[in-house]
């Protein structure tokens, strides 16, 4: 084997194995405040989870934006397993809105692969483009990229620069796009493309829904982390709310300390061991030892 082909293919393995160990904290604590329901929460870890490596090895197919592509073969391919699985049930386990929910919350978490939003920049938040690729998945027009699919926002002409990679109009003519599906108690927001990527643009983001808080893990503990601190419906005394804290790197009462991979904002967790309280640690670090020891769930 040459050792340019060689050196390449450890370097692809290298990133692959990367992606997939970045991206496993993010999904568990994206899904644990979004889905109460501990069955409907490993079927959607599964799926997402398979979707996203087979829509890093799919490439795209049509010479549009590698981001947009990526984005709707992960999404395409989420709700394709999810309804070989569930059936008719599809809509009842994952409601479209709730999908849009979690997968705005996993872009914005930085859940793309690093080497596309490092060329063409991050999508802006609330990016229209997740309803797009989710009406396209729910209503069985999804295509695979190997299977000739289309780009969800279709476009007239020649294709797209990075300057133009978000919500802009693309060379050669204007970019169409398609009405995003209904969203319960929409606000309308104005989102400007990061880093210069995208001008201003409008979408719909559905109104914030009453998740469920509770965990019935038999085997774990989930910490308020209002109470930790002294605040909030477990903490004492009245008075002003304080001002919402900063987003830091690593939580200050995760056991892993140094090694936390999570952030002040993380929910926490303290481990059982039959009903005596053991150790607490962030929601991103008792994600990777629940993905490495599916007893611990």
């Amino acid at each position: 084997v040459p050792a340019p082909s060689f050196e390449r293919c450890v370097l692809q393995a290298h990133d692959r194995a990367f992606e997939e160990q970045r991206f496993a904290p993010m999904l568990w604590e994206v899904l644990f405040t979004k889905l109460p329901d501990k069955s409907t929460k490993n079927r959607v870890y599964n799926a997402v989870e398979a979707a996203r490596k087979e829509a890093a090895i799919s490439g795209t197919s049509n010479g549009g934006n590698p981001v947009e592509e990526f984005t709707s073969a992960w999404l395409g391919f989420s709700i394709q397993k999810l309804r070989a699985e569930c059936g008719a049930m599809l809509e009842s386990v994952l409601p479209p809105h709730v999908a849009a929910e979690i997968f705005h919350g996993l872009i914005q978490a930085g859940s793309l692969p690093v080497g596309l939003t490092t060329e063409y920049g991050p999508p802006p938040d609330g990016w229209a483009h997740v309803e797009l690729a989710l009406q396209d998945a729910y209503s069985g027009e999804f295509l695979p990229p190997n299977k000739g699919a289309r780009s969800v926002k279709g476009q007239k002409g020649a294709g797209k620069t990075a300057e133009n990679s978000y919500g802009s109009v693309a060379k050669g003519g204007a970019a169409e796009s398609k009405a995003a599906p209904p969203q319960p108690a929409a606000e309308e927001v104005e989102v400007k493309g990061k880093g210069g990527k995208g001008n201003a643009d409008y979408y719909k983001r559905p109104a914030a829904e009453e998740w469920g808080s509770e965990d019935k893990r038999p085997r774990l503990g989930q910490q308020d982390i209002s109470a930790v601190r002294g605040g909030g419906r477990m903490g004492k005394g009245g008075g002003k709310a304080a001002a919402p804290a900063a987003v830091t790197a690593k939580h200050s009462l995760c056991t892993q300390q140094e090694d936390c991979i999570g952030n002040n904002k993380s929910a926490l967790f303290q481990h059982l061991d039959g009903n005596v309280p053991g150790d607490i640690y962030c929601a991103s670090c008792w994600a990777v030892f629940a993905d490495s020891d599916p007893s611990l769930e």
